[in-house]
């Protein structure tokens, strides 16, 4: 990561608790019920990851999954791994495994959602059969 990449990130994550501290208590309160997260998850995912999280539909993809239909069917779920994921401190190792197309490193050695996306297969194996 340059210089310049590093402090554009810190900015944009810098930006973001400022909005939430600008929210007040009851603002945060009422952001992560409408968002289904707890009001101390939002200044996690705040500060730890500004932009979008891009491994887990890829990671689902290489994984045999759509992430669409997993959205469509089950938004809760979907969901709950996006906060996971956005929580993860393995980022860039799931991201760099992810670009060798090693979804299975990054399944099975350190993803939080492992045991949601081999449940997820199972179904989707189960409803095929």
């Amino acid at each position: 990561m340059s210089l310049i990449e590093f402090f554009r990130r810190w900015g944009e994550r810098r930006a973001i608790c400022r909005e939430l501290d600008a929210l007040g208590p009851e603002g945060r309160a009422i952001l992560a019920r409408d968002v289904f997260v707890a009001e101390e998850v939002l200044g996690r995912l705040a500060v730890g990851r500004a932009a979008p999280v891009s491994e887990l539909p890829r990671l689902m993809q290489l994984s045999g999954l759509d992430p669409a239909d997993v959205e469509r069917r089950l938004s809760p779920v979907m969901r709950d791994m996006q906060v996971v994921c956005a929580g993860c401190q393995d980022a860039r190792r799931c991201g760099e495994d992810l670009e060798r197309g090693d979804a299975r490193m990054a399944v099975e050695g350190y993803c939080p959602n492992a045991p949601t996306l081999e449940a997820l297969r199972r179904d989707v194996r189960q409803a095929g059969a």
